[in-house]
């Protein structure tokens, strides 16, 4: 678990971003927004790499999330793969990402009970739960 409360957050679909990042705050996190996999690289290149979590997207324009996912082991090697919670209307997603040792993988559309739990998994009680 990361004591850090901090998420990065990659999604394109401007509803689905907005409440995830709400959900997110609720509990008590600082939420940073990329719209596609490279303004996510360079948000990423600005915050504590030892960040709670990164929630991502697969399917985006400009750059996807499997670009992402390469940027990100080629910046900071495969450790911080392990607090990447992926999140796809792709069946096949956890298949496609299994090479990049993701944390895990939901499939939109996604249970936000289901999301909440998956989140403290990785970063224990929000701030504003404990």
């Amino acid at each position: 678990m990361s004591s850090n409360s901090e998420i990065l957050l990659v999604e394109d679909d401007n509803d689905i971003r907005e409440a995830i990042r709400e959900v997110l705050e609720t509990m008590g996190f600082g939420v940073r927004e990329a719209r596609n996999g490279e303004e996510g690289l360079a948000q990423l290149s600005r915050m504590n790499p030892a960040l709670c979590v990164i929630v991502l997207d697969l399917m985006m324009p400009v750059m996807d999330g499997i670009g992402f996912l390469k940027g990100l082991h080629a910046q900071h090697g495969k450790d911080l793969a392990k607090r990447v919670l992926v999140t796809s209307a792709d069946r096949s997603a956890r298949s496609k990402v299994a090479e990049y040792g993701v944390a895990d993988v939901l499939t939109k559309p996604f249970d936000f009970d289901a999301f909440v739990t998956r989140v403290r998994a990785l970063c224990g009680p929000g701030p504003a739960e404990a």
